[in-house]
């Protein structure tokens, strides 16, 4: 179907493009593919998934809680926050750099990420660029005159959250096509589409590699309304909300973007207004 086409041609051009290392490193090391995120030993992803699964919130119901800034939060004691764009935050677990230490990172670690740079081109190609820097850092180089801890932490932080934010962009692709489908769906029917399921329907399932959908996972009458299937592994789990008494409906993107953290939870909305659908421009993260 168009949309899948079309979805599978953006996501490959995305990727590719976002596969460069961030902060402008030159690693020569870089594959150009998207990196892919491995959890840790232990099943974190996995009980973290259990436990929003067990304690799903209503549409639109969300407590506030302060900006995490431990890069590995445990999930039981993540609060949800209220909802906040997408576009402008980050998953639970991740600090970004403020503005002073990015000067801080270019100005007084120009010397270190040179090394690290040059201690990932000896690392070969068989990870992402990203990987291989994170790797480095675990054990970082110590060149003369440079405070070595606080540039791997700074340069950690900026790349644990370029990671995250690449992990999203699949995301927050699929979920503009999916709000451009129920708007073209309503256009041409006078009503929204019905709920669909969670593909997959566990959470768990993403929580050690992507997973891969068959046909029969996009059967159901809402996802056929919209004519949506995924072709390529997908890193998140979709899932349709609607309410055509009430002409509303929201579309949910659960993931793990953060190695060892709570499952992220994205979502877009959309209202029909004296006869016409408005979807929303922005999409959010609870």
């Amino acid at each position: 179907m168009p949309l899948v086409q079309d979805r599978d041609r953006t996501i490959l051009r995305l990727t590719t493009l976002v596969a460069c290392c961030a902060l402008g490193l030159a690693l020569a090391a870089c594959a150009g593919a998207p990196p892919h995120s491995t959890p840790p030993a232990g099943g974190s992803h996995a009980d973290a998934a259990r436990e929003a699964s067990e304690s799903p919130s209503p549409p639109g119901e969300a407590t506030a809680s302060t900006e995490a800034s431990s890069p590995t939060p445990d999930a039981s004691k993540s609060a949800r926050r209220a909802p906040r764009p997408a576009a402008d935050s980050l998953p639970d677990g991740l600090a970004p750099l403020g503005e002073a230490e990015r000067s801080e990172l270019a100005e007084r670690c120009k010397a270190f990420v040179s090394a690290v740079t040059q201690a990932g081109k000896k690392a070969g190609r068989s990870k992402g660029s990203i990987e291989i820097a994170l790797e480095v850092l675990a054990n970082p180089p110590k060149p003369p005159g440079v405070d070595a801890e606080r540039c791997a932490s700074l340069m950690k932080r900026d790349l644990l959250a370029y990671r995250a934010r690449t992990i999203e962009a699949e995301a927050m692709l699929t979920l503009k096509q999916l709000a451009f489908a129920m708007s073209d769906a309503f256009s041409r029917q006078g009503s929204l589409c019905p709920s669909a399921p969670a593909v997959p329907s566990a959470l768990e399932l993403l929580a050690k590699e992507p997973y891969a959908s068959s046909p029969q996972d996009w059967q159901s009458a809402g996802w056929r309304c919209l004519g949506f299937t995924i072709s390529p592994p997908q890193r998140f789990q979709y899932e349709l909300r609607s309410d055509p008494s009430a002409g509303s409906y929201e579309i949910v993107a659960r993931g793990f973007p953060v190695d060892g953290g709570p499952p992220a939870e994205l979502y877009v909305r959309g209202e029909v207004e004296s006869g016409q659908l408005s979807p929303s421009q922005e999409i959010l993260r609870r």
